[in-house]
C-alpha cells in the first residue's frame, strides 16, 4: 500500500514521487518513468504476493492531466485484469475537477464513489463525544450548549468541528477550566479570526 498525503500536482512531479515510493530509479524522460512505473505496478502482485493499493489523499489539488495520468497508469491491456487499486480522496474541489470533460474516461473506471455530507446536529454531537471518549476525556467535556454553538459555527463540516473543538479545549486549559460550556464556546468563536461574526 502506498499512501500519498501531499500529492505533486504536475504529471512529472507525480511520476517522480510515485517512482520513489515504488523504489524505482529516477529517469530523465517522463515517458521512461511512466513505463517503469506501469511495469512495476503490473507485476507487483506476482513479485510481492500482495495487491498494490495507491491512496491519493488530499487529491483536490491534482490537475486534470495528472488525474488522467493515473488512469493511464492503471489501464491494462484487458479490462478484466486489474493490477492495482486506487483510492482517491479530497474535498469538494476534487469533485469539480473530476467533472472536467477530459476526465470522462477516468470517471468510467470508478468502481465506487461516495460524497461525505455535513453532519446534522445529532451526528455532530455523537462525533464530538466519540472523539472525546477516544482520547480518554470525560463524557461531558462539551456541554449541550457548547455543541450547539460548535455545530452552528461549523455547519456540521467535520474538519471545522475538529478545528473549533480543539481551539475551545485549548482555551479551557489556558483558563484552568474542566470543560467547555456554551459561554466559552461562544467566546472562542467570537475571537476566532475565521469564524467571528462581524460586530454591528
Amino acid at each position: 500500500m502506498h499512501r500519498f498525503g501531499q500529492i505533486p500536482t504536475t504529471p512529472a512531479g507525480f511520476l517522480r514521487a510515485l517512482g520513489r515510493h515504488l523504489g524505482l530509479r529516477p529517469r530523465l524522460h517522463m515517458a521512461d518513468q511512466f513505463e517503469d512505473i506501469r511495469e512495476a505496478l503490473a507485476h507487483h502482485e506476482a513479485d510481492h504476493g500482495t495487491h498494490p493499493v495507491l491512496i491519493l489523499d488530499d487529491a483536490e489539488g491534482m490537475r486534470p492531466a495528472t488525474l488522467d495520468l493515473v488512469r493511464r497508469l492503471t489501464a491494462s491491456e484487458l479490462d478484466g485484469e486489474e493490477h492495482v487499486s486506487i483510492l482517491v480522496a479530497g474535498t469538494e474541489q476534487l469533485l469539480e475537477t473530476l467533472r472536467d470533460p477530459t476526465l470522462a474516461p477516468l470517471r468510467t473506471r470508478f468502481t465506487y464513489a461516495h460524497q461525505l455530507r455535513a453532519f446534522g446536529m445529532e451526528d455532530a454531537r455523537h462525533y464530538v463525544q466519540f472523539h472525546v471518549h477516544g482520547a480518554g476525556g470525560p463524557d461531558k467535556l462539551f456541554t449541550d450548549g457548547a455543541v450547539s454553538a460548535l455545530f452552528s459555527a461549523s455547519q456540521g463540516v467535520p474538519r471545522q468541528l475538529n478545528q473549533l473543538a480543539l481551539q475551545a479545549m485549548m482555551d479551557a486549559v489556558v483558563h484552568g477550566l474542566d470543560g467547555v460550556d456554551q459561554n466559552l464556546m461562544k467566546r472562542v468563536l467570537q475571537a476566532h479570526p475565521l469564524y467571528a461574526v462581524p460586530r454591528g
